[in-house]
């Protein structure tokens, strides 16, 4: 991505590749996140909701459990994609190796609630491919998976994708977003956008 980056870029604290590796990051979380949280909420209304309301924690203890563990699963493929962008040609100031993947990591709280949301809503057989195959038109919609402009851009700031990836760039730029079409390849800040 980075040699045919164009004009895109470039970032305060990195390369464009660095921007893609972010919000792949970001995009592998949340789907890992959703499809964990999904299956345990299948888990819980298959029967296992019953077993775990005689423990001692109850039904409370048991999705504060496998919401940690949901956030759990999603941190690894944070660390598979931010080590395989370390062996290619993403580069990022240290601190920036550091912040990105914990606001991957918190990024992902809003779709554990989906999926669970969705584990317990949704017919079970469905359940877990509906709300990731929904994570997934969200990241393409939300300017996740290349640089948008114009109206694709106004639309996507309305898709949970798009907040949690340009949470996890915000270190890399400083709070500017990228954005096809611009002279400097930088949109406003994002603040802006939420604002």
């Amino acid at each position: 991505m980075n040699a045919s980056a164009g004009d895109y870029g470039p970032h305060a604290h990195g390369n464009v590749s660095a921007s893609v590796m972010l919000a792949m990051a970001s995009f592998s979380a949340c789907l890992g996140a959703t499809s964990a949280s999904a299956a345990a909420a299948v888990e819980q209304s298959a029967g296992w909701g019953r077993q775990m309301a005689v423990t001692s924690r109850g039904l409370r203890g048991y999705l504060v459990v496998k919401t940690g563990t949901a956030v759990g699963t999603a941190a690894l493929p944070v660390v598979v994609v931010l080590a395989a962008g370390a062996l290619t040609d993403s580069r990022m100031e240290g601190w920036v190796w550091v912040v990105s993947p914990l606001i991957c990591l918190i990024g992902v709280l809003p779709f554990v609630l989906w999926g669970l949301a969705a584990g317990m809503w949704l017919p079970s057989s469905a359940s877990i491919g509906i709300a990731t195959s929904l994570v997934s038109l969200f990241a393409f919609i939300g300017n996740a998976f290349m640089p948008l402009s114009h109206t694709l851009l106004t639309i996507s700031r309305f898709t949970p994708m798009y907040g949690a990836t340009a949470l996890a760039r915000w270190p890399l730029g400083e709070g500017v977003g990228l954005r096809a079409g611009s002279a400097s390849g930088c949109s406003g800040p994002i603040v802006d956008a939420v604002g």
